[in-house]
């Protein structure tokens, strides 16, 4: 089912926040359904003209006694109810920036862009959980955010000389650590996913000293303690374990299709690295690659991971495989954050609070996304690419969303029966700006996404004119 509505959502996942005012909670929860129900939107344009809204959600916006980090701990808390149920958890770790123009910039940092760039901002370094076997989003577990100092720039030898600790690369590490402490005994059925950047040698070496579970993409070729091989060669002298079929999404101009992967594996012992402080001990972890065959491009896939996860198997390897191939959805949080919630958007005139309404729209954010699986997941393509079209819409929509969605969309009678998924996926998408053709592809998140809230006014108005005027469907 759906996510709940946008008050009930609010309670459940700031009602517990310790802001150290009771006051202060409820003003939260209040901001936080506004801006949910009005996302994308300003927080004036979310109070829509009710002053006592506004000013509420301004007073609690510019308390500096509100900390950013009590409002994403609140947060983090309602996740850790969510993931009871679930026997296998994916923590998918990405980073990105927050960029602004207005004149809050001078009190913001260095994005990395050209060195004159008039947009400023914030680094964040989240961590969102999923469900391993439904795949489905449970919510955000940790985020770090900082300013990079603009006197940082042209100093890339220093800082390699800096401790690891004390390098922003430690990040990965320190989600790692903040995890662990939330999640306590559930940390042992979590794998941490990660891109390339978290090939780390000190942060494989973290992992495996606490028993932690990861799959992470490989960029270093690194050299192995057998023969003095590289581990990318290697690996490509192992036996085939076998080969699946990806279909690669439409994307921009590029035309959807489907990739035949070759899987291979080994297990491997890298050699030590000289550190300032001392030479580390070698590693020992598991590989896996996908191999694009049959293609010729210069952007056919190609991934090596590196894994604690079984590999012995071709049914090991593909599971860790899809695995990492749902690390796309922390990139589709960070798409829901800015383009959906907002978030960069907003005109607050300091970095705190800037950052204490980042830090809401965050979980909005995830809000976001949840709603677009309830829609998406019941019918996505399965391995033999059958479509569920038996499946109907009152399985995951009210009577009263789908009635209205059909009265407004097809213009004629209601059928006797709910209409199916695909139907209502792709009719949601519609008043959202997504037409059904091949080259647009699926519907994106963000169609989805201002059709639903478009369904949500209708609704409002039918439920308001059943209740005052006796108004029924036909």
């Amino acid at each position: 089912m759906l996510p709940l509505p946008p008050e009930q959502w609010a309670e459940l996942t700031f009602g517990c926040a310790d802001l150290g005012d009771q006051r202060r909670t409820k003003r939260l929860v209040h901001t936080a359904a506004e801006l949910s129900a009005h996302t994308g939107s300003s927080l004036a344009e979310s109070c829509e003209g009710d002053l006592s809204l506004l000013v509420g959600g301004y007073r609690l916006i510019e308390n500096e006694a509100v900390k950013p980090e009590a409002i994403a701990e609140a947060g983090f808390q309602a996740t850790l109810h969510a993931l009871q149920d679930s026997e296998l958890i994916l923590a998918l770790e990405d980073s990105t920036t927050l960029g602004y123009k207005h004149s809050a910039r001078s009190k913001l940092g260095d994005l990395g862009g050209p060195k004159d760039a008039i947009t400023k901002g914030f680094w964040a370094h989240s961590v969102m959980l999923l469900d391993a076997e439904t795949e489905r989003t449970l919510g955000l577990i940790d985020q770090q955010r900082w300013i990079r100092d603009d006197d940082q720039r042209g100093q890339k030898h220093q800082r390699k000389q800096r401790p690891y600790e004390e390098k922003e690369s430690f990040k990965w590490q320190q989600s790692s650590e903040n995890i662990e402490r939330r999640l306590g005994e559930a940390m042992a059925k979590t794998i941490s996913v990660c891109d390339r950047e978290a090939d780390i040698f000190e942060y494989t070496l973290y992992k495996l000293k606490h028993d932690q579970r990861f799959i992470v993409r490989a960029t270093q070729n690194r050299t192995l303690i057998d023969n003095d091989k590289l581990l990318f060669d290697a690996v490509a002298e192992t036996p085939v374990l076998g080969s699946y079929t990806v279909i690669i999404p439409q994307r921009g101009g590029r035309k959807e299709r489907k990739a035949t992967l070759q899987i291979k594996s080994k297990s491997v012992t890298i050699q030590s690295l000289q550190r300032p402080g001392g030479r580390l001990q070698p590693i020992k972890v598991n590989v896996v690659t996908a191999q694009e065959i049959k293609n010729d491009a210069e952007d056919k896939l190609c991934w090596i991971l590196l894994t604690t996860e079984p590999i012995a198997t071709f049914e090991d390897c593909r599971k860790v495989l899809r695995f990492y191939e749902l690390r796309w959805r922390i990139e589709e949080f960070h798409k829901a954050w800015k383009t959906g919630a907002g978030v960069e958007r907003q005109r607050m005139q300091s970095a705190d609070n800037l950052e204490r309404m980042a830090v809401i729209l965050m979980f909005v954010a995830v809000r976001l996304i949840q709603i677009r699986e309830a829609l998406m997941l019941p019918y996505v393509r399965t391995d033999d690419e059958v479509w569920h079209e038996e499946t109907p819409a009152n399985q995951v929509v009210s009577d009263d969303e789908w009635q209205v969605l059909w009265l407004k969309m097809e213009s004629k009678k209601l059928p006797d029966k709910p209409p199916s998924l695909i139907w209502l996926f792709q009719t949601i998408a519609k008043p959202g700006g997504w037409c059904n053709s091949k080259r647009t592809g699926r519907p994106g998140w963000l169609a989805i996404w201002k059709g639903w809230a478009k369904l949500q006014i209708g609704v409002e108005v039918w439920r308001m004119a059943r209740q005052f005027w006796g108004v029924e469907m036909c």
